[in-house]
């Protein structure tokens, strides 16, 4: 579905971004008014096209990240949640990102790509799926993008979210400061072990050394 431009020469321009509304429905009639309007009955619905309108179908928008959850349903961004939460405890590494973009012309075509930073090494393919959801991410920095595009093919601008997931305990700084002081007192443990054990041996040596000696003295 489309336009035929009419060119300065002659000729005509098909311009397919006028008919991306209802591209690939099943067009029944067509009824053109004296004005020019022309009307679409299809099996999705009613359309009206009107020529004369300059409609600029590069307007900029933006995508917008809605909320984002824990797997237990806790809002940590959007909704009636706080601004952000960007330091997550490790138990919280799967979280549900859900998002949008205000743009009202055939809702239904808009699709979306989106991308972690820190985990994705590209954008996904395009979906209409307004949600991402991810499991079992390690610590480290992220950071959600999202951008979409319209029917008319005009990319928004992106939306991100960053936050970082903190290491579990046992791989904590204080953790490793603790593991370290076990291993020096463990050390220390040994050490003082074998010296009292060679003590031992050396007093049992002089012991049998001066019980020989009293014998020949015999």
């Amino acid at each position: 579905a489309g336009a035929a431009v009419p060119e300065a020469d002659g000729s005509y321009r098909f311009d397919p971004t006028a008919g991306r509304p209802f591209a690939g429905a099943l067009i029944e009639t067509t009824y053109v008014d004296d004005d020019g309007v022309v009307w679409f009955s299809s099996d999705e619905g009613l359309f009206r096209f009107d020529p004369r309108v300059a409609k600029d179908h590069t307007v900029p928008f933006s995508a917008l990240v809605r909320e984002v959850r824990t797997a237990d349903g806790a809002i940590l961004y959007g909704g009636n949640g706080p601004a952000g939460s960007p330091d997550l405890e490790h138990q919280q590494g799967a979280l549900r990102f859900d998002y949008a973009a205000p743009f009202f012309d055939s809702v239904d075509a808009t699709r979306f790509q989106v991308r972690l930073e820190g985990l994705d090494s590209d954008w996904t393919p395009w979906t209409a799926e307004g949600y991402r959801e991810y499991t079992n991410l390690s610590e480290g920095s992220y950071r959600f993008r999202v951008r979409a595009r319209n029917v008319y093919g005009t990319l928004s601008e992106e939306a991100s979210w960053g936050f970082r997931i903190l290491p579990p305990w046992y791989r904590t700084w204080w953790a490793y400061g603790f593991y370290l002081l076990a291993l020096a007192a463990s050390t220390g443990l040994v050490s003082r072990w074998r010296v009292r054990r060679l003590q031992r041996q050396q007093k049992a040596l002089r012991d049998e050394v001066d019980a020989r000696t009293r014998e020949l003295k015999v």
